[in-house]
């Protein structure tokens, strides 16, 4: 799902910063609507 991910297991460096730095600008939208999915999902159990 994140680019660099694969790396997690060679050097996780990149993979980390990859993910500090998606956090500091995440895309409000997206969290939002995966929440939202989430919810629905749970329910539907």
């Amino acid at each position: 799902m994140i680019p660099g991910a694969y790396d997690a297991q060679t050097d996780p460096s990149p993979f980390w910063e990859e993910t500090l730095m998606a956090w500091k600008k995440p895309r409000v939208t997206e969290i939002c609507l995966a929440l939202e999915i989430n919810c629905y999902a749970s329910a539907g159990l």
